[in-house]
C-alpha cells in the first residue's frame, strides 16, 4: 500500500453480504459484514444494530439530512469508520497516516452512504486532511463527457456576515475560470455577465450590480432583453 493512499474493496458477495478487502496490505484478511436491507442497506457493526430501531432512526434522519442531535454525527461517523476498517487502523496506519482512502464498490446501496464523515478514533478523517475518493469498476475505458459543466457556488456562512463578501469572491472565481479558458461561450455581448452569473439584467445595470455584489447584498436585477433577442429567446417572461 501508498503510505498516501489506501484503497478498499467492497463488494456484494450474496444479497446479504459485503466483503471488504485490503488490496496491498498482505496483513489483513477479507471481511465480511452482514447486511440489514431497510429503507437503505446497511452492514451489522459490533456497535452499530441497523435492526434495532434507535439506531436506524439515525442513519435515516442523518441520510434525510434532519438536524442531528448532540453526538449524532460522531456516532454515526464512527458507525462508517467501523464498517470501513473495523479493528485494522493500526495496521492501515503503520507506515503512515493516508491521505486519501480509495473506495472501489460496484455496489449502488453502498455509494448511498455518506462515507466521507467517517470518524476515526480521534476525528473526522476529512479533518485529518484524510479524503475520499470513490471508484466504480467498468468494463469499458473513460467516456467522454459532451454535456456543458455547470458551476454550484456555496458560501458557507449568512449573507449578513460583513466578514464574508460573497460577491467579491464569486468575482474573483469568475476572473480565475476565465483566465484558465474554462468560461462557457457567450452568445451576444449584452449577455455575457448574465450568462457568468446566471442572472437576469440588462448591460446598464452592470454599474449597479457589480456595486450589489461587492456589498455582499442580494442579487436584484430587472430582466430586460429588449436589445438581446438571443436572451429574450431563451428566458421568455411569465
Amino acid at each position: 500500500m501508498s503510505s498516501t493512499r489506501l484503497r478498499i474493496q467492497i463488494e456484494r458477495t450474496n444479497a446479504t453480504t459485503w466483503e471488504v478487502r485490503y488490496p496491498g496490505i498482505a496483513e489483513l484478511q477479507a471481511r465480511t459484514l452482514t447486511l440489514s436491507p431497510n429503507l437503505i442497506t446497511l452492514p451489522q457493526t459490533t456497535g452499530f444494530n441497523s435492526n434495532n430501531p434507535k439506531d436506524r432512526d439515525l442513519a435515516i434522519n442523518i441520510m434525510g439530512l434532519k438536524s442531528p442531535g448532540t453526538g449524532d454525527m460522531v456516532r454515526f461517523g464512527s458507525y462508517l469508520f467501523d464498517v470501513l476498517v473495523g479493528s485494522a487502523w493500526n495496521t492501515i496506519t503503520a507506515a503512515g497516516l493516508p491521505e486519501m482512502i480509495e473506495l472501489d464498490s460496484s455496489d449502488p446501496e453502498f455509494h448511498r452512504l455518506p462515507w466521507e464523515m467517517a470518524y476515526g478514533p480521534t476525528d473526522f478523517l476529512a479533518k485529518l486532511n484524510v479524503g475520499m475518493i470513490r471508484v466504480i469498476p467498468s468494463a469499458g475505458g473513460p467516456q467522454k463527457i459532451t454535456i456543458s459543466p455547470k458551476v454550484l457556488f456555496v458560501i458557507g456562512a449568512d449573507l449578513s456576515d460583513k466578514r464574508i463578501r460573497p460577491g467579491a469572491e464569486y468575482l474573483g472565481m469568475l476572473k480565475r475560470l476565465e483566465a484558465s479558458d474554462l468560461f462557457l461561450k457567450r452568445t451576444c455581448s449584452c449577455a455575457q455577465r448574465a450568462r457568468a452569473w446566471r442572472v437576469p439584467f440588462h448591460e446598464s445595470a452592470l454599474p449597479s450590480l457589480f456595486s450589489s455584489l461587492t456589498a455582499a447584498s442580494p442579487v436584484k436585477a430587472t430582466a430586460n432583453w429588449s436589445s438581446c433577442p438571443t436572451m429574450a429567446a431563451e428566458n421568455p417572461i411569465t
